[in-house]
This record gives C-alpha cells, structure tokens and sequence, in this order.
C-alpha cells in the first residue's frame, strides 16, 4: 500500500522502487505463484504503464521496452490469479480489465484482443447476484 499511496501523491520513482522490492519480497517469502505476488505485479504494471501513455517520459526505444515488460506483468498477475483465486475473482477481473485498458492506450491496432479480455473480466465477477467490476491499484 505505501508504493500505492507514493503514487497517489505523484512521487513516481518512490513509488516503482517500493513497488518492485514488494515484488521481490512477496516472492522470496510466499513463491512465484501466490495471489499476492500477482497483487504486486498488477500494481507494478499499473504504475508503469503511465510515462508510456505520456510518450514523454521514456525515448521511443524505452518505451516499447516498457511496454513488453508492463504486458508481462499484467498476464502473470492474470495467470496466477486465474489459478489461485479462481475464474470468479474480482481481483482476476480487475487484472483483465487493467490489461484491456492498457492494450487500448498503447497498441491501438489490437482492439480485438482489448474487447475480448474486457467481455472475460466483466463475466468473471458476480457478487450476489450483481455484477460489478472492482479496480485495483
């Protein structure tokens, strides 16, 4: 939650260290494949993904290195989460829908792909009998 919180007060740099030790330590201490590592890995990507949607923050190289390694972090969250919490997790569907978003903003040409992971999250979460989507960061 403190890398989290450092971002919300737009202290970026603070923000991705904390974030990428929590990732290291989550996996040190519960394994690659636990929900909390995918935790991790969902809120490094979320922070990540920002200076590429800028296109001012990194040089067009580093920005496609950025990219690859934001989609990466977003479909491992996906894949641990999917096994771990199960096809009717908010937290998967979260993930899903952050991936969507992503793909939307940075390859354009991959609409199809964005819908079809947004369809997948909205039908993973029903609680209750009502259907909401929950973001996480």
């Amino acid at each position: 939650m403190l890398g989290v919180s450092l971002d919300v007060q737009n202290n970026s740099r603070a923000s991705q260290i904390i974030l990428s030790h929590a990732v290291a330590i989550r996996r040190n201490l519960l394994g690659h494949s636990h929900h909390e590592v995918a935790a991790s890995y969902n809120n490094l990507a979320n922070l990540l993904r920002k200076p590429i949607g800028r296109r001012g923050g990194y040089g067009h190289e580093r920005a496609a290195e950025m990219q690859l390694l934001v989609e990466s972090l977003y479909r491992r969250a996906i894949t641990i989460r999917e096994a771990k919490l199960g096809l009717q997790s908010p937290q998967l569907a979260a993930s899903l829908s952050n991936l969507s978003v992503f793909i939307l903003h940075s390859m354009p040409d991959s609409i199809d792909e964005a819908e079809a992971l947004l369809r997948r999250g909205a039908r993973k979460v029903q609680l209750g009998g009502e259907t909401r989507i929950e973001r996480e960061f």
